[in-house]
């Protein structure tokens, strides 16, 4: 994988830009950071479909990964991968932004790949169905919907989601099965009503 970046990266390995950034070496920074921000915004952007969010996650990440490059970057410079860890750190922050917002709604297209079995996602990719579960989504009360979104639109496990809302897992778990069958519900009215 490391190979694989290294021949997009102009300057040399990430190994290489990582010791040069580690020695002050804003050139080598820029290059690395430039070849994994994208990466880093559509790994966020692909869980949060907020793009105001992702590029203050993105950049709370540089900033983090420049704070901490020195304490890191031995280890970075024998393993070569930065971009691993770039991405843990992007994830860690999107996570604190979960905390700290858990009662906003997370914007963007309803992920139905993500959708648990029993959810019916026939054509799943088709723009039809994506509209068909986004607007049942939004007919959902507001706890049974958040949950949803942190499943789905933020990916986050039950131990993520519990941390999120202030829950204990049980709690969630038990949310989350009201929150299945309520989406069931809406679906089935909106089949109804169709």
């Amino acid at each position: 994988m490391t190979e694989d970046r290294d021949q997009f990266l102009s300057k040399g390995s990430e190994k290489e830009l990582v010791a040069a950034s580690c020695a002050g070496d804003i050139a080598a920074w820029r290059e690395l950071i430039g070849y994994h921000m994208p990466r880093l915004a559509a790994y966020i952007g692909a869980r949060l479909r907020r793009p105001d969010v992702v590029d203050k996650i993105v950049l709370s990440t540089v900033r983090s990964a420049w704070q901490h490059l020195e304490e890191f970057g031995p280890s970075f410079g024998k393993t070569g991968d930065f971009g691993t860890w770039f991405r843990k750190e992007g994830a860690r922050i999107a996570l604190g932004w979960h905390k700290a917002n858990a009662t906003e709604s997370i914007n963007g297209v309803f992920p139905v790949e993500r959708c648990p079995e029993g959810v019916d996602t026939t054509d799943d990719a088709s723009p039809e169905n994506m509209r068909r579960i986004e607007a049942a989504l939004g007919n959902i009360a507001g706890g049974h919907r958040m949950i949803l979104e942190h499943l789905f639109r933020g990916g986050l496990n039950s131990a993520e989601i519990s941390d999120a809302m202030h829950k204990t897992e049980e709690e969630c778990e038990e949310l989350l099965v009201e929150a299945l069958e309520a989406l069931d519900r809406a679906l089935d009215l909106q089949d109804t009503l169709s």
